[in-house]
């Protein structure tokens, strides 16, 4: 398992999101970094889900659930998971923008979820191919 090291994090005082990423997954790790340098507005708090629990304000999901999904919480303390949130995500970022803007429409909004659990399901081959490593995270075959 990967350390995490609690000064590596992203911190901004102004954050619209408090985004929660596994530590521990390459292709997690990768996209948190991906997302730290596009963030040119600094809109995100991005923290490895292993320290969820230290972050107070966070209030995070359960352990178990976290694994399964990317986490993201609004300012008013609303969580979005998964494909929805990677599209919060994007309608902060504003190189994301036209994500956000294509996400709305019902086709593209009807593909989103079964696109992020194809990709949340293959993570772990993702990242070999990358060369960014693998998932310690195996999800279940239901």
């Amino acid at each position: 398992m990967a350390s995490v090291d609690a000064t590596a994090t992203h911190q901004p005082t102004n954050a619209e999101l408090i985004v929660l990423f596994d530590a521990d997954c390459g292709f997690c790790s990768w996209c948190a970094t991906s997302l730290e340098r596009l963030d040119t507005r600094h809109c995100l708090r991005l923290i490895p889900l292993q320290l969820a629990q230290a972050h107070e304000e966070a209030d995070p999901p359960g352990q178990d659930m976290l694994l399964r999904a990317l986490h993201v919480r609004d300012r008013d303390g609303h969580w979005m998971r998964g494909g929805r949130a990677c599209l919060r995500i994007a309608a902060e970022v504003p190189v994301l923008w036209p994500v956000a803007i294509i996400g709305r429409a019902p086709i593209v909004r009807a593909c989103v979820e079964p696109v992020y659990r194809f990709v949340a399901h293959h993570r772990h081959r993702i990242g070999r191919l990358l060369g960014v490593g693998t998932c310690t995270y195996r999800p279940s075959s239901r």
